[in-house]
């Protein structure tokens, strides 16, 4: 059996190496739910974190996840660039359906979040990865897009593993 978990990290615990992004995200927001794309400058993100840099922004009828922007580790460690692609277009189906339903939980609410996600094939060792995400809205009433970026990112190795297994991921919890 396979799990992913995403346990919450309060933001007040957010890397150093984060909080730049954050409160640039907070400045942009100012008063309103949350910063535009059209205003968020990727530029603003640390050059070293850009390559694991995602972009996706949430369609409503029928609802998916569009992959606005995938950095250039993430298409290293997936083979190919699923810029413009949803996560149903992920290799592996179930994993796909995880990262969904976090998303989903997600766009619940306008606040950034912070986590330590864990995965775990079969009984074999566990990775462990920093995920942060922030939401913008371009309507001021729901989240459009997501910025996520991630650190103490899985080796390839791991991420190979899990894209190319198929059988049921057991667990699954999007906090």
């Amino acid at each position: 059996m396979h799990d992913i978990k995403f346990d919450p990290v309060p933001i007040d615990d957010l890397p150093e190496s984060l909080r730049p992004v954050h409160n640039y995200w907070r400045q942009l927001k100012g008063d309103r739910i949350a910063p535009t794309w059209p205003e968020f400058d990727l530029m603003q993100i640390p050059l070293s974190m850009l390559r694991f840099t995602m972009v996706k922004d949430v369609e409503t009828d029928p609802r998916a996840y569009r992959y606005r922007f995938f950095g250039s580790g993430f298409v290293d460690m997936n083979g190919s660039d699923l810029t413009q692609k949803t996560t149903d277009d992920m290799a592996n189906r179930n994993f796909s359906a995880a990262i969904r339903a976090s998303l989903d939980a997600f766009t619940q609410q306008f606040e950034p979040r912070f986590y330590r996600v864990t995965t775990r094939i079969g009984h074999q060792r566990e990775e462990v990865q920093s995920l942060f995400r922030l939401p913008l809205s371009n309507d001021q009433k729901q989240v459009t897009s997501i910025v996520s970026i991630v650190s103490d990112h899985v080796d390839k190795h791991h991420y190979h593993e899990i894209q190319s297994t198929s059988d049921g991921w057991s667990k699954f919890s999007p906090q």
